[in-house]
C-alpha cells in the first residue's frame, strides 16, 4: 500500500521526493534526512517538507515550474529550457519536444531524478507547455 503524503500547510496530496532533490533545491544544504515529499500546489509557500522540518518556496535556489507561471521559469531543469523558449520555438513552427529543444540549441537531458524539483522526467510537463503555446497561437483561452 502506498501513503500519499500530505502538506502540513494547506492539505493538498504532495509527491514524496528523494532527499537528494531537496538539497539541490534548498538554500540551506545538507537538508534533515527524512521523507521527504513536494506540495504540487501552485498556492500553497511551501517547497518541501518531512516530518521535522519545511522549505519554503523562497528559501530554494531556483523557481518551481508547478507554482512559479513566469515565462523564464525553467520547465526542462536538465537544460535550463524555460517556458518563454518553448513558446518562442512552438511559435517558429516546432510541434514537439525534440524539435523545441533543437530550436532553443539546449537538448541536455536524462538527469531528471536529480535535476527536476519533483525527481520525474518532465516529459509530461514540457508537453502540456508545448500545447498550451499551441493554443495561445491560435488565440484559444
Amino acid at each position: 500500500m502506498t501513503i500519499t503524503p500530505i502538506c502540513p500547510k494547506c492539505g493538498a496530496p504532495a509527491v514524496s521526493v528523494s532527499q537528494e532533490v531537496v538539497e539541490r533545491f534548498s538554500e540551506d544544504t545538507p537538508v534533515p534526512s527524512g521523507r521527504w515529499a513536494a506540495c504540487v500546489s501552485a498556492t500553497c509557500a511551501v517547497a518541501y517538507f518531512c516530518d521535522r522540518q519545511q522549505i519554503a518556496t523562497d528559501d530554494l535556489t531556483q523557481r518551481l515550474w508547478y507554482k512559479d507561471k513566469g515565462m523564464d521559469v525553467p520547465v526542462c531543469y536538465c537544460s535550463q529550457l524555460t517556458r518563454e523558449e518553448i513558446r518562442r520555438a512552438v511559435a517558429q513552427g516546432a510541434g514537439t519536444i525534440s524539435e523545441v529543444q533543437r530550436m532553443a540549441q539546449k537538448n541536455r537531458m536524462g538527469f531528471c531524478s536529480t535535476e527536476n524539483p519533483l525527481g520525474l522526467c518532465c516529459r509530461d510537463a514540457f508537453l502540456w507547455e508545448i500545447n498550451e503555446a499551441k493554443h495561445k497561437n491560435r488565440g484559444e483561452p
